[in-house]
């Protein structure tokens, strides 16, 4: 990733208020249509500022502090030896699934799609820079700077070709309808606190017949989410979502996706969708 683009590159993104064209104008996008203006992070547009500090959502509020204060540090373990596994094995439960693993199914079910792809919340472009090939460019999004940043740097020294990354909700994506061929949404899906809405913005953005892969949580019985305690604790907090399947299952109908493929991995899903 580039430490500048041109205006041609930022041409696909669109105003995420009222999805109208935006104008490159150093040192942001600005939309002509409502005004807005949205400022440029070295080459990462930044779709939620101004005004993140009056957003009423409770994790981009935590995420937002995280990437003002003294823990930025912490997107640097993102894809470490101890954070994934650690994760994986806390919700999924022991020897279900793995980075590599999940970077090679998402690879699998996106083998026959050419165009762009959708990465909802990317954070460090973990799967995008797994994805992204000199013929396919990836799109990724997520509401923390400092994973944006984490990854773009990543990007810049493998030397990856056609990964562009924004600052944004993936309930109000900024680009067109029907752009992208496909779109991941791995690891995150249980984080957000309307995942219906999330889907069908996600289902905006997608052409007819595209797929929508990624990985979310389950209320099963392996990890530590098949004890009461645990389970009462993510509930309380109010940070993690368990989806129980038949749920799962209607808000991607609800959301406009169809041919539900589920793998199941202990108390997680690997799930594979199919946009009407």
């Amino acid at each position: 990733m580039k430490d500048t683009l041109s205006a041609e590159e930022y041409a696909v993104y669109v105003c995420p208020a009222c999805k109208g064209s935006l104008e490159f104008q150093p040192p942001g996008l600005c939309c002509p249509a409502c005004s807005r203006l949205y400022p440029l992070e070295g080459s990462i547009p930044d779709f939620l500022a101004p005004g993140i500090e009056q957003v009423a959502d409770p994790l981009i509020q935590r995420i937002n502090h995280v990437d003002r204060g003294s823990l930025k540090w912490m997107a640097g373990l993102y894809e470490g030896r101890l954070w994934y596994p650690l994760v994986i094995r806390m919700f999924l439960g022991a020897n279900t699934t793995s980075l590599a693993d999940l970077a090679g199914r998402i690879g699998s079910a996106l083998d026959a799609a050419r165009g762009p792809v959708l990465d909802a919340a990317c954070g460090t472009a973990t799967f995008s820079r797994r994805v992204a090939s000199s013929t396919r460019k990836v799109f990724g999004i997520d509401i923390s700077m400092a994973m944006l940043q984490t990854g773009a740097g990543y990007v810049r020294h493998e030397g990856q070709p056609n990964i562009h990354l924004a600052r944004a909700r993936v309930e109000n994506l900024p680009f067109p309808a029907e752009f992208f061929d496909s779109a991941i949404c791995s690891g995150a899906l249980h984080l957000f606190p309307d995942p219906r809405a999330a889907l069908a913005e996600i289902a905006r953005a997608l052409k007819p017949g595209a797929r929508l892969v990624g990985l979310t949580f389950l209320a099963g019985q392996s990890g530590l989410v098949r004890y009461a305690w645990f389970r009462e604790r993510l509930k309380k907090r109010g940070t993690i979502r368990l989806f129980e399947l038949p749920e799962l299952v209607e808000d991607f109908e609800q959301a406009g996706f169809t041919h539900f493929q589920p793998q199941f991995m202990g108390s997680g899903i690997f799930f594979n969708v199919q946009k009407r």
